[in-house]
């Protein structure tokens, strides 16, 4: 039995559902289930004698895989960039495996996941009084997105009802990108056709896009500009690597002066300039080259899903979000083929090949986990420090320094602990985080506190002049 053809489908079903898998356990949780399922699948075809061999295209997908990871190995917040990675490694991964599995069972799972997300979003309207429904999402733009890649899968497929029923649910999220997103669609595929009733529904579908974009409000635009510019000067400062995959909403704090009434955002609301301020501009170069390719190559309705959503994301986070960017990666794969197999003599030389397989997906599996585990035990430390038992949670948090030394929020919270108790050490944790991470504009201000209340203005004063230094405002 092929476990692709269950593991695939089961979690691009389940994925959305948990809230596009912006919380770290549900991006664990998945990615876990992706690393295992396919060195379970891996080991089996091994066992059986065969190595499977993916099309030549998705050579394509492993060298943008390579250039995320230099991107990783590059960033001087490694610790906050492991995230980022795994959403795009397990993208590709996604991509790359999903040619070995059966492309209708994995699109029933997404239309699954649509209908309840969908009947979610109509609960929240008309019983629970939402503005603009979010679903299960973070918020209606995240699901705007997600129902954007679906709707002309719907539609190519002559699902009528069910496209009308998605396409009232985006109309009521009230994203005006999805709505121009799918009017440029709908108007780039009636102009393709022929007959004078396809241009007229154009140039309606045009004037829909305009209407959405005049709607569009002034404090959304200049936020926008702001969030823009702020990935364009990280572009500048850093255009070989970027800032490492995933860490916009770290190092942005250090490339916009706060506003007492402006808007803050995680992400960069453009995916073109997000992916060159996190991986360099040769890896977004390259990416969207390849999905241009790919879009070109593809000749079913998903080459529109495609297009929807890549139009989205020129001013909207929707590709940002890991279960919508692992759509968009399986979507992509449309029309892949695998190679012919190659047969393996020997049994024992196959069992020796699946049980490297399996422990290959340990290692996978258990570095993947770092992460989870580490920020369990840091709220397992915090809980224990507001409980009164500061010692406990001190002992908890050297212990995992010496585990972690990369990640900045143990010394951190070490340093919020120990400042009533121990000031100079708590100064010295202070230190330590701001070398991990000197993006941090509060960590700056609250070493200077420290300095200040322990009388020694010259540190002080270097704090401040740190800080002042490594803020590009």
């Amino acid at each position: 039995m092929n476990i692709l053809k269950i593991a695939l489908p089961g979690l691009a079903a389940v994925y959305p559902l948990l809230g596009g898998g912006t919380d770290l356990s549900a991006k664990t949780a998945v990615a876990l289930a992706l690393a295992a399922g396919a060195a379970a699948w891996l080991a089996a075809e091994l066992a059986a004698g065969t190595l499977p061999i993916p099309s030549k295209k998705t050579f394509a997908a492993l060298a943008a895989a390579v250039f995320f990871g230099c991107a990783f190995w590059a960033s001087p917040l490694r610790w906050f960039s492991q995230a980022g990675l795994k959403t795009a490694i397990f993208g590709l991964a996604f991509f790359s495996l999903s040619q070995f599995s059966e492309r209708k069972h994995t699109e029933t799972a997404l239309r699954f996941s649509g209908w309840v997300l969908v009947s979610a979003a109509l609960w929240q309207k008309f019983f629970l009084g939402a503005a603009e429904p979010s679903s299960l999402f973070i918020n209606q733009n995240a699901f705007a997105g997600f129902l954007l890649m679906l709707l002309p899968l719907s539609l190519g497929r002559k699902r009528f009802f069910e496209a009308a029923v998605f396409l009232c649910a985006l109309i009521l999220t009230g994203a005006r990108g999805a709505w121009i997103s799918f009017s440029v669609c709908a108007a780039v595929w009636l102009l393709l056709c022929e007959g004078k009733k396809f241009k007229a529904a154009a140039a309606a579908a045009a004037l829909c896009a305009g209407t959405a974009v005049y709607f569009m409000s002034f404090a959304s635009l200049s936020a926008r500009a702001v969030w823009w510019s702020a990935a364009l000067n990280m572009i500048k400062e850093s255009p070989v690597f970027g800032f490492g995959p995933g860490v916009f909403g770290f190092v942005y704090p250090a490339f916009h002066r706060p506003q007492p009434l402006g808007l803050s955002s995680f992400y960069a609301h453009s995916f073109p300039l997000e992916l060159a301020a996190e991986a360099g501009i040769f890896c977004a170069v390259f990416f969207l080259g390849w999905v241009l390719l790919r879009i070109k190559e593809i000749k079913s309705p998903a080459r529109w899903s495609i297009l929807a959503a890549l139009i989205m994301s020129l001013q909207d986070y929707c590709l940002s979000v890991p279960a919508n960017f692992l759509i968009f990666c399986w979507l992509l794969s449309d029309g892949l083929e695998p190679q012919s197999p190659v047969k393996l003599k020997g049994a024992a030389f196959r069992g020796v090949a699946a049980i490297a397989a399996l422990a290959a997906g340990l290692g996978i599996c258990s570095a993947i986990s770092q992460e989870w585990r580490a920020e369990r035990k840091l709220l397992s430390a915090k809980s224990l420090a507001f409980a009164g038992q500061t010692e406990t949670a001190l002992l908890r948090l050297d212990a995992m320094s010496r585990k972690w030394p990369s990640n900045p929020n143990i010394p951190l919270l070490s340093a919020h602990i120990r400042q009533k108790i121990s000031p100079p050490e708590a100064a010295q944790d202070y230190e330590r985080a701001l070398q991990l991470n000197p993006f941090r504009p509060a960590s700056y201000d609250e070493l200077a506190a420290l300095y200040r209340s322990l009388g020694n203005r010259q540190l002080e004063a270097g704090a401040l002049r740190r800080k002042a230094s490594a803020m590009r405002w």
